[in-house]
């Protein structure tokens, strides 16, 4: 664009077309078109409210132009005249659409407790998969993390509060459930003051909303057969958290291959690892958890057989003895014709024959 002849940098259809592909082109546009109001109103349709920061010093000053920059997720509130950026409507709707634009608040907002209370009240629905994104407490004024009220209402919209809050407030069992309940990630737990990680109902509460939360609870609830289950129960990967003797246990560990999709047998105990009911269900649950299951069992061709009647897809993971072997083979084609390959097929003519027969 920046090779462009005047005329198709002045022309606005041309201009708008091409940023539905790239908004970037902007940076190349006409000086005039950047300060016509409705052309600019017109980009932000297109989802391109980062083109405010282009925008001239008279459209930053225009309270409608910059609220409509915010209307598709993006914001810019840093690139707004001073005066916007210190009214409440116009960085309350910035917040709503980036967490982090609180940042860009004039410094009275920043101290406005009215102003701040309705900021940590936002909700945060749009953003539950980014867990790493900021609170607003982390940018106004540090004598609200001692406000009770606003420390409660922050934990239960955002659980990252909870790190930015003063010890006293991360020892308070009501503040603290109350924000386990709402959060769907396990740091928020981890945030919480020792005493609390060994306190059953707090860690229950904890797990399920995120079974993740085992990982901080006390080694003391670790143990705790009752809580293990809901953890895992909430999510099969918690089992890895459990106490050694829990992973030992049937139950604990049969729960979590029944409700979890990945390879959750690594995380069992040795023995049960070579339990041949529990390996079993375990590869008919997720193929990839024959690589976990005890090589005792691996080498053993009944317990092979029975495991492909299951899942042919672990003939990948056989030794070669065992993938030359023609029983294993025809039980692998007569299960699925797909996912295995061994001599038989490759030179032996009459593999199927001999299969049969030993079959």
């Amino acid at each position: 664009m920046e090779w462009a002849t005047p005329r198709f940098r002045n022309d606005p259809v041309v201009i708008k077309r091409l940023m539905k592909r790239c908004w970037q082109i902007i940076e190349f546009v006409n000086p005039d078109l950047l300060a016509d109001r409705d052309f600019l109103m017109e980009t932000f349709d297109y989802g391109c409210g980062l083109t405010l920061q282009f925008a001239s010093p008279e459209i930053l000053s225009d309270k409608q132009c910059v609220l409509a920059s915010f209307r598709n997720g993006s914001q810019q509130l840093h690139f707004a005249s001073p005066e916007l950026r210190d009214n409440p409507e116009v960085v309350l709707a910035a917040t709503k659409a980036s967490l982090s634009a609180i940042e860009f608040a004039s410094d009275r907002l920043k101290c406005d407790r009215q102003f701040v209370l309705e900021a940590v009240m936002l909700r945060r629905e749009q953003f539950a998969a980014w867990s790493n994104l900021p609170h607003a407490l982390e940018f106004v004024d540090e004598s609200f993390r001692h406000d009770y009220e606003i420390a409660m209402e922050a934990v239960k919209q955002n659980c990252m509060a909870l790190d930015l809050l003063q010890e006293k407030f991360r020892a308070d069992r009501h503040l603290v459930m109350a924000a386990v309940q709402a959060s769907p990630y396990p740091w928020c737990l981890q945030w919480a003051a020792e005493p609390l990680k060994d306190d059953e109902e707090i860690v229950m509460a904890a797990v399920e909303s995120c079974g993740g939360s085992l990982e901080f609870a006390s080694e003391r609830l670790k143990a705790s057969r009752d809580i293990v289950l809901v953890a895992v129960r909430q999510d099969p990967r918690s089992i890895q958290f459990a106490a050694d003797q829990l992973k030992a246990n049937r139950k604990v560990v049969l729960m979590s291959l029944r409700r979890g999709h990945g390879e959750t047998l690594q995380f069992a105990s040795s023995e049960l690892q070579g339990d041949r009911k529990v390996a079993l269900f375990a590869v008919e649950a997720q193929h990839r958890n024959w690589v976990h299951v005890a090589k005792h069992l691996t080498e053993d061709k009944d317990f092979v057989l029975s495991a492909l009647k299951m899942r042919v897809d672990i003939f990948h993971f056989l030794s070669t003895q065992l993938q030359n072997d023609i029983v294993v083979v025809y039980r692998a084609f007569r299960t699925k014709f797909v996912f295995f390959y061994s001599h038989f097929w490759k030179n032996g003519e009459d593999w199927l024959q001999r299969a049969e027969g030993a079959g």
